[in-house]
């Protein structure tokens, strides 16, 4: 079970550098975002997964004049190398986090359990992906409830991940004091 960690693990950091070079490589616009009409955001800002403050009216401007870049985002950042990335990620924290929980005596019976976490990140962001991809593809379903659900996606995305990290942190943290007890 470690060599599989070990492996996801490898992989969603090799994923961290890539991904962002794929994105820079979408036509974009101009400079940095964000701008009060936003038309200066670009795909490789991955402004919409960042929670920076955007709103329906503006994301709509930018998907209206930006629509080779919205697609570009869509297709291929967010699907594949975005989904990608969350897999490898719950993986690993998945797979690191049973065999951690193995090596703790009182947890050994419940470590499938370690796994809700990272599966519960993997499903927030596969959502959140869902319904960014929606909107970058078609302008007529973005307004303030369709915002507002992406925007809940990626809080609830985070929340996860920061909780599926710290778990794994924890029980790798208490298995290398058994081990070494």
């Amino acid at each position: 079970m470690m060599t599989i960690a070990i492996f996801l693990g490898a992989v969603a950091i090799g994923l961290v550098f890539t991904i962002p070079k794929i994105a820079s490589s979408i036509p974009k616009t101009a400079s940095r975002y964000p701008s009060k009409d936003c038309a200066d955001w670009r795909v490789s800002d991955r402004f919409l997964e960042r929670g920076d403050p955007y709103t329906a009216d503006q994301l709509a401007a930018w998907v209206k004049n930006n629509d080779e870049a919205a697609h570009g985002y869509a297709f291929p950042v967010l699907f594949p190398w975005d989904v990608a990335f969350m897999v490898f990620l719950g993986g690993f924290l998945g797979a690191g986090s049973i065999a951690c929980a193995t090596l703790i005596p009182f947890l050994k019976p419940y470590a499938a359990g370690a796994t809700v976490l990272p599966a519960a990140y993997i499903a927030a962001d596969f959502l959140e992906d869902m319904l960014l991809a929606r909107l970058l593809l078609r302008l007529t379903v973005i307004d303030d409830d369709s915002v507002r659900a992406a925007k809940c996606a990626s809080r609830v995305k985070l929340l996860t991940s920061l909780a599926a990290v710290l778990q794994t942190i924890v029980l790798a943290a208490l298995a290398i004091f058994f081990q070494l007890s």
